[in-house]
């Protein structure tokens, strides 16, 4: 994963910026999880994941919020590398 970042400069500094806006949206408990899979062309994307222990219609909630209010605004700079996302615990 250090490659990827290292490669794509923008993204630590984005993902910076997010941390105190993922910790409004989603409340000062949840917890961030970063992967970096590559698919099956070999391409890799980042996903901040939240692991939402809550109730699934809340967490979409958030994130549907998170991206409107935030996160598309600069999404552009991620260029599709960098998806923000959740998962049920």
């Amino acid at each position: 994963m250090r490659d990827f970042l290292t490669e794509r400069r923008a993204i630590p500094q984005m993902l910076l910026e997010a941390a105190p806006q993922l910790k409004a949206y989603f409340g000062g408990t949840a917890v961030f999880n970063l992967r970096a899979p590559i698919d099956e062309a070999g391409s890799r994307t980042l996903y901040a994941v939240a692991m939402w222990p809550g109730e699934v219609l809340d967490v979409r909630d958030a994130l549907a919020k998170f991206d409107k209010d935030w996160w598309m605004a600069r999404a552009g700079r991620a260029a599709g590398y960098l998806t923000f996302t959740y998962e049920l615990v």
